[in-house]
């Protein structure tokens, strides 16, 4: 295990988690229309969405970097590109705040089935896992650990 990645680790956890992404917006939208507590279901689903996106792409990474070492450069740039993109698109949040959504509309499984579409989370998990495999490992009992510190992450955040 190489210690000295777990700096980085935990700061690109948490400022791309942090950022403005679907969870986020959605998100504020939701407490703004029923408060914390009424979002809180909401929340749970984007939690055990995200949660579920980043076991999938931990025990996915791990079995295509052991197969396919040579993807490693690929999966970091990939991520990275898109996570530069969204730091830099600020038409992206125009276009979100110009959404109507009502509030029957943040449920649990709606914010569960947004991580199927939520490309963001899809590459955080990817690049999470693969920039940082000699920190996190691809064990099975590693993968579910780390899985279950970012989804925390996660859920704090949004």
């Amino acid at each position: 295990m190489q210690t000295e990645l777990l700096f980085p680790f935990i700061t690109y956890a948490i400022v791309t988690t942090i950022t403005p992404g679907p969870n986020n917006i959605t998100s504020t939208s939701a407490g703004g229309k029923l408060g914390y507590l009424g979002s809180l279901p909401y929340l749970a689903g984007i939690t055990t969405g995200f949660y579920l996106t980043l076991l999938l792409a931990g025990l996915l990474t791990g079995q295509l970097l052991t197969i396919y070492n040579d993807l490693l450069p690929y999966l970091k740039w990939i991520g990275f590109s898109y996570m530069f993109w969204l730091a830099i698109a600020p038409f992206y949040l125009y276009m979100q705040r110009h959404t109507n959504l009502n509030a029957n509309q943040f449920t649990f499984l709606s914010g569960l089935l947004l991580q199927l579409v939520n490309v963001k989370g899809i590459l955080y998990a990817i690049t999470i896992y693969s920039a940082f495999n000699p920190l996190i490992g691809i064990s099975t009992t590693t993968v579910l650990a780390s899985s279950l510190f970012l989804g925390f992450i996660g859920f704090c955040c949004v």
